[in-house]
């Protein structure tokens, strides 16, 4: 969530053809109007640093899907990628003509690739093409798709359009489950430690800059993530502070003044900017520094976790976005949570 936060500077030539763009999409359907401004915010961000582009494409059965090259994005190191997002479309032939315009743009624009869904700004819509999980909630940060987009995407990896090139999963939290496995473990013996501190919003000191570094430094190894700046962890700040008891939603592993780790959590935002209060929770990023890693943090991390849906009184809380074949990560999943769902992004290469 953390690349969404920098507005773009001056004037653009692109926010009528993103006001067209949000009025055909699936994904202005039943949110806030706040929705629709932030997602405009962070792709004409996007499309404002140097080197970046962004566009709205319009399919020809009245669906649309947005397209950026964003110099601030990488996929496991690698940079130069376009992406594209927030498809909607009324049939198969649509969708592929749509990535397929897609694909067409970023090429003219020098891109060296191009992945998606990287559906921006992932902490309302997501990374991914849903591929299970269809009957949970949908909720603000996770991929949210029809079932039928599935088969259309398996229809262009077959047809050579893209392959499949990442697939992701999320797990359900369960307080009965979790508290059980916390208690055995005693938070993966690492929960003493080093305390977990929730920050001051109003004067969050240094752990923006160290915020930012251990993302930057840590998240490049990941299939997909942004560049972030300290300013942009200060503008999370603010949007927490909209939340009651917002900072306990964020905890971070600290040994002295320096930031070990930490993990980010938010409110379903589609709540929030309702005007309701938050009963569903998602856990966004979990990220370690280097020095710190293997010392048993993760059961802090979990711990943290469980302690804001007990807080919240939650009663839906998904961690998302492990990579399938994690098997850290996912012996956590199994261990403390019930299945969730599955996602996949796509590549297509030239």
């Amino acid at each position: 969530m953390l690349e969404t936060m920098t507005m773009p500077p001056g004037e653009m030539d692109v926010p009528a053809g993103f006001e067209r763009f949000w009025r055909r999409s699936r994904f202005s359907a039943g949110v806030p109007p706040a929705v629709g401004a932030m997602t405009r915010d962070a792709l004409l961000s996007a499309g404002a640093r140097d080197g970046g582009a962004v566009a709205f494409l319009d399919g020809d059965g009245g669906g649309s899907v947005a397209v950026l090259v964003d110099p601030a994005y990488h996929s496991s190191g690698r940079e130069g990628l376009g992406c594209f997002g927030l498809l909607t479309a009324c049939s198969e032939g649509e969708a592929r003509s749509l990535v397929r315009s897609a694909i067409a743009w970023c090429k003219d624009r020098g891109a060296v690739g191009m992945r998606g869904p990287v559906n921006v700004p992932r902490f309302l819509h997501g990374y991914g093409l849903q591929l299970g999980g269809f009957g949970l909630p949908a909720v603000a940060g996770v991929s949210s798709d029809p079932p039928a987009y599935k088969g259309w995407f398996d229809g262009m990896v077959a047809g050579g359009t893209l392959r499949e090139a990442t697939r992701y999963v999320s797990w359900v939290g369960s307080r009965e489950k979790g508290g059980a496995a916390l208690a055995r473990v005693d938070g993966q013996r690492g929960r003493h430690v080093l305390p977990a501190v929730h920050p001051d919003l109003d004067d969050p000191g240094t752990l923006p800059g160290q915020i930012a570094a251990i993302m930057n430094a840590e998240m490049r190894k990941r299939p997909d993530g942004f560049r972030m700046e300290p300013a942009d962890v200060l503008g999370l700040a603010r949007l927490f502070k909209m939340v009651p008891g917002g900072e306990r939603l964020l905890a971070f592993v600290m040994d002295g003044d320096v930031l070990a780790g930490g993990v980010i959590m938010q409110p379903d935002w589609f709540q929030v900017l309702a005007g309701e209060r938050p009963t569903r929770l998602v856990q966004d990023t979990i990220v370690t520094a280097r020095a710190y890693q293997g010392r048993g943090l993760a059961g802090r991390y979990f711990q943290a976790c469980h302690d804001a849906m007990v807080a919240f009184d939650a009663d839906y809380f998904e961690y998302i976005y492990s990579v399938a074949d994690d098997a850290v990560v996912n012996h956590f999943g199994a261990t403390y949570c019930l299945p969730g769902k599955a996602f996949a992004v796509y590549e297509a290469g030239w």
